[in-house]
């Protein structure tokens, strides 16, 4: 970890857009151009567990590490605590630190601290895939910073840096390689995961450019890890009709969903955090849930929005069960 205790600048991994949403990137706007010309495409195993990064400063001793949503400061936090305590763990960072150090006097001289994100998960993190009886790590992408902006670099030079480090073992598993977008969509995404000792059924796969850098890139579930439940074709939303709208927003609470708050801010640690993964329940909801119907942003919805959203004890028993669900582990 970092030694001086100084403060490098966290920078969040973007939330990765459901497949669903963009079946076609050509002339589409919110896709960069750069993307949608693109002529080699990846697909990798969508591993389910909780986002995990390692930032390394130019000017700084060491590395920190951060959850999804900031870095670890609390020496009570289960990940910091394995960090500090796990020879293993360490041995892993300190291998990527190196390895960024280097490339940062050769190929990333420009940039003042890189982050590599990856995917903690293993025995205690979720476990609705079996990994094995350990805690275990994988890159999925790298990012370089200088001053404010922001880079992030192709999947294949993430690879390339895996190579030349010796750390292809640490590095998210690879499905297969298209020409296409649209082949790389027709991927299953219920095949059994790679790295599953027990031949598990994956939580679904990611889909990216194989050599343009920035953020896009789409997840396609698999039915059971699915973040809405199924109910059919999703009529438009109206105004006026209260319940309806709330039967329709309810879809979205899940106990996936719910498993996916646990993967960003970490298992709880006591009663007194169940307020703060309610509230990032609801907004996650509400956030895909604008994304499907963004016509619910409508002023002729606006003194009815607080009644569809208001879920009663739901959003707790799923917090409950799920929480259960981790700990039994």
């Amino acid at each position: 970890m970092n030694q001086q205790g100084l403060k490098m600048k966290f920078v969040k991994f973007p939330s990765i857009e459901n497949a669903y949403r963009l079946t076609i990137i050509e002339n589409n706007r919110h896709v960069p151009v750069e993307v949608q010309q693109a002529d080699k495409w990846v697909v990798t195993e969508k591993i389910d567990g909780s986002n995990v990064s390692i930032i390394v400063d130019r000017n700084e001793i060491g590395y920190e590490v951060a959850r999804r949503n900031a870095i670890i400061k609390d020496e009570n936090d289960d990940m910091g605590e394995l960090v500090a305590d796990s020879t293993r763990v360490k041995f892993w960072f300190e291998c990527i630190e190196r390895a960024v150090r280097d490339e940062m006097n050769r190929t990333l001289r420009d940039f003042d601290q890189v982050m590599v994100y990856g995917e903690w998960y293993g025995k205690g993190i979720l476990g609705r895939v079996f990994y094995g009886d350990q805690k275990y790590f994988r890159m999925f992408a790298i990012a370089g910073i200088r001053g404010d902006e922001v880079i992030e670099f192709p999947f294949a030079f993430l690879q390339k840096f895996a190579v030349d480090h010796r750390l292809t073992g640490l590095m998210v598993p690879v499905i297969k390689y298209t020409d296409t977008y649209n082949e790389a969509l027709q991927t299953p995404n219920d095949m059994p995961s790679l790295i599953s000792p027990t031949n598990d059924i994956m939580e679904g796969i990611v889909i990216r450019p194989l050599y343009v850098g920035g953020s896009f890139r789409v997840k396609s579930k698999n039915e059971k890890f699915d973040e809405k439940a199924k109910n059919g074709k999703m009529p438009a939303v109206l105004a006026g009709d209260v319940l309806r709208l709330r039967d329709l927003f309810k879809q979205y609470a899940t106990e996936s969903r719910m498993f996916g708050i646990f993967s960003k801010l970490g298992t709880p640690t006591n009663n007194r955090d169940t307020g703060r993964y309610l509230a990032a329940f609801i907004e996650d909801i509400k956030e895909d849930f604008i994304k499907d119907h963004p016509e619910f942003l409508d002023e002729q919805f606006k003194d009815d929005r607080k009644q569809i959203t208001n879920l009663g004890r739901l959003p707790y028993e799923i917090f409950i069960t799920v929480w259960d669900k981790v700990l039994q582990q």
